[in-house]
Parts: structure tokens; sequence; C-alpha cells
């Protein structure tokens, strides 16, 4: 994700074998299915075993590219599906906030994501309450 190259994720597989390795895909417009479907098949065979899909918050919204495919179980609501060995969910930010450790293309770690804040592409970062939804905003989902 971002500018220069992809950290060498078969690497960090052999590095943290027998750990459970997640990995977070932004959606972003253009993506295809075809890439997506060959990403996460690569991050499967690397030993990832848990995928999460999220689109920036803020931003044209993308959905859930593999919405014809029922989900296996839900998650907070959100659906997961079985796909090349790992478990692949789609977060649905307008309802889920989430935190994460970030690793940046260009080796950047940070604690801190627009993910859920939005972000104008000047690179401010909004709260959530910044950005207008267009009859998507819901209220957050609270499962037990």
């Amino acid at each position: 994700m971002g500018e220069g190259e992809p950290p060498d994720i078969c690497l960090i597989g052999r590095l943290c074998e027998g750990k459970r390795l997640k990995a977070n895909v932004v959606l972003c417009a253009g993506i295809g299915r075809t890439d997506l479907e060959a990403t996460i098949s690569k991050l499967a065979g690397a030993g990832f075993k848990v995928v999460n899909l999220r689109e920036p918050y803020g931003q044209p919204h993308i959905g859930d590219p593999f919405n014809d495919v029922p989900p296996d179980e839900r998650l907070y609501g959100m659906p997961v599906r079985s796909m090349f060995g790992a478990l692949v969910t789609y977060w649905d930010v307008h309802w889920v906030e989430v935190e994460s450790v970030n690793l940046y293309a260009n080796g950047r770690v940070s604690m801190e994501y627009p993910i859920t804040k939005g972000h104008a592409e000047n690179g401010e970062v909004h709260k959530q309450s910044h950005w207008r939804y267009s009859q998507r905003h819901v209220e957050q989902w609270v499962g037990a």
C-alpha cells in the first residue's frame, strides 16, 4: 500500500511462523476482483490466516467485493469467508471502528491510520463526524 515496494510477505511469514498473522488490504477505486483474489492467495500462501478488507472512511464507497459469495460466518455483523486457506472479512468502516498497527510500503510503521477518521486529499486527518454520508451512515453496530 502506498508508494515504494511492498514488504516481502513471504519473508515475514517465515520469520513469524507459528504466529497468527493478519493482513489488512485497503480497497480503493479501480481495484479488480482478480487482483484482490491474487493478493489474498499470496498472503494465505505466505502464512497469513486472516485478511481484512477495508476501505478508507470518507472516500467513495466501494462495498464488499465478494458480496455475491455467501459468508461462512459473521463477525460483529461483518461477512467472513474462507478463501485460499485464509479467513477474509470485509469490514464496513461506516459500521465498525478499527485500530491497527500499520506497516507502509516505504517501511514506516504507525499506530495511527485514517481508516476510521477519514482523510482529505491534502493529507489532513478528520474525525468521522467531518464527513457527509450520502445516506450511507448508520449507527455503529453493537453486537453481543
